[in-house]
């Protein structure tokens, strides 16, 4: 009688790297990505509301500015003397 070899399952190989290394690759590219889309989110909309505040604080300090007296007298003063 003829001597059996038992069967070894021959494993799939794609590129040469196991399934559960494949796994986890894909787990960290799919988290990297996801952190990175995250992170570029927060800075964008960061970025709008720092720009808004800078608007508001410059609208600001233009109307204190443009309310005194004296800083008016001084802009007429000159815009008539570069007229001249």
């Amino acid at each position: 009688m003829a001597r059996l070899h038992p069967i070894r399952p021959t494993r799939a190989r794609t590129h040469g790297l196991r399934l559960r290394t494949q796994i986890l690759l894909l787990q960290v590219a799919v988290i990297t990505v996801s952190l990175a889309v995250g992170f570029g989110l927060v800075v964008h909309r960061s970025a709008g509301e720092v720009r808004a505040q800078f608007t508001q604080r410059a609208a600001a300090i233009a109307q204190t500015v443009a309310s005194d007296a004296d800083v008016r007298q001084a802009a007429a003063a000159e815009s008539a003397a570069r007229r001249a």
